[in-house]
């Protein structure tokens, strides 16, 4: 099943009324989709995942900056199959590692390949979830008495629900600065002698 960051009881909640339970976990699915890539470049899943692998290229750099925030632990790590260890190897500053000897340790022109298995995402019910939890009732209970009229031309209904949600967020530049500034990599500051 795709994320969801509301339960399809939480519509119906809102609309006060029975709903068809397909549509409206097709509904929450997408307009969760849609908020999650709103709120950053690659989109973050928002919702806890446990145990995600992901395989990254290393760099000369001593910073690595893991995919996807908030990183909540690490089960393991490998830089070119080397298992390595936390606070021994490498130190973890919330979603970024520091690794003192860099991600790429056979030169600069020969990339390393790291891969890491860690847990991240708001756990269900976490407080700074709610401001997604609150797009995604909101861009649900736009759309849900209407998901065919979305578009003029004739596509599925799942593709054209997507495409009238991300209309409707796209409608909110303030909801859109406000997901960015809440979910959004932040940029960092840089000192010029």
């Amino acid at each position: 099943m795709a994320d969801m960051l509301c339960a399809p009881e939480d519509i119906a909640s809102l609309l006060e009324s029975d709903l068809d339970a397909y549509k409206t976990i097709m509904l929450v699915e997408a307009a969760t989709a849609v908020v999650q890539a709103a709120c950053d470049n690659p989109p973050q899943r928002l919702v806890a995942v446990d145990d995600a692998e992901y395989e990254l290229m290393g760099s000369t750099g001593l910073w690595l900056n893991l995919p996807q925030r908030p990183a909540r632990s690490i089960t393991s790590l490998t830089l070119d199959g080397e298992p390595l260890v936390e606070d021994e190897d490498y130190t973890r500053f919330g979603w970024r590692l520091y690794r003192q000897d860099g991600w790429q340790p056979h030169g600069p022109y020969t990339p390393s390949k790291i891969r890491v298995v860690y847990s991240h995402g708001y756990e269900d019910g976490a407080q700074e979830l709610q401001l997604a939890r609150s797009a995604v009732l909101s861009l649900v209970k736009g759309v849900y008495g209407n998901p065919t009229g979305a578009l003029a031309v004739r596509i599925d209904d799942y593709s054209a629900t997507y495409a009238r949600l991300s209309a409707e967020l796209e409608a909110s530049p303030y909801l859109q600065a406000a997901l960015e500034r809440q979910y959004g990599r932040r940029a960092g500051l840089v000192r010029l002698s």
